[in-house]
């Protein structure tokens, strides 16, 4: 071997070749990155969609409200791993006044079932835009520009960000989706919304339903016992034992 002296030349191509190459190096790394990233992107719609298909199968088999409502909080609280994912109903004819009648919660929060709500601020601030079928996403609940008693609602559920979701009985608001996010702050994504959004729309429909089956069983009870007070009275001869009969169906029949 004998040594060379190399020229600026040599030295120049060398360096355009490295340059090439490390380019070339950048380019397949960023592909790599930008691969996976796509790949769990697709990854993580499949499973929400798969859960979503889940839900909405287990809403339209459900013909127990309790059941319904348990299977919704279940899903959606381990999909979006939030620490509590729960279901408030509202009492119009008392002024607004509702309590929490289904909820799943992580093991180390507070259970918040059955418990009561009323809270002028809250119905003034957020009822008539649950009405507008508003759906209202906090991230913190510190930072957003929230009424001093709709934090003090929230700090009592151990909630820091939440997600708000309204639930309608046909046209009328019927109660809301509450899904909170306790241990830290949230910045809530749109496919998060959506997704509730999507659930809720399912549930409303399945909440209308079931009323209405609700409502069909209560007036078939009716008439089957409106039926059996007028098989009696007929049965009987004696003016006194009719009354009597009568009035002991009708108490009977009206529950009084």
């Amino acid at each position: 071997q004998t040594s060379r002296l190399w020229s600026s030349e040599d030295i120049s191509l060398v360096k355009k070749v490295v340059k090439k190459l490390s380019k070339s190096i950048q380019y397949a790394e960023d592909s790599r990155a930008k691969s996976y990233s796509q790949a769990k992107a697709l990854t993580h719609y499949i499973d929400r969609e798969e859960a979503l298909a889940k839900t909405i199968s287990k809403i339209r088999q459900s013909l127990d409200i309790d059941v319904l409502l348990q299977s919704v909080t279940t899903e959606i609280r381990h999909l979006l791993e939030v620490d509590r994912t729960a279901v408030f109903q509202f009492t119009p004819e008392q002024d607004w006044e509702g309590e929490f009648i289904s909820e799943n919660v992580a093991d180390n929060w507070r259970p918040i079932l059955t418990q009561r709500v009323y809270e002028h601020g809250f119905k003034e601030q957020f009822v008539s835009q649950y009405d507008e079928s508003h759906v209202h996403a906090v991230s913190d609940i510190y930072s957003a520009q929230l009424s001093h008693d709709y934090i003090n609602v929230l700090e009592r559920f151990e909630g820091r960000a939440s997600l708000a979701v309204p639930i309608l009985m046909g046209e009328q608001l019927w109660g809301v989706l509450c899904v909170h996010q306790c241990e830290h702050v949230r910045h809530w994504s749109g496919d998060d919304i959506k997704f509730i959004q999507q659930i809720v729309e399912y549930l409303s429909f399945a909440l209308q339903q079931l009323n209405l089956l609700e409502q069909l069983r209560y007036q078939t009870e009716q008439q089957k016992s409106l039926t059996g007070v007028i098989t009696r009275i007929r049965e009987s001869l004696d003016l006194e034992t009719i009354f009597q009969t009568t009035a002991q169906e009708v108490r009977q029949l009206l529950k009084a």
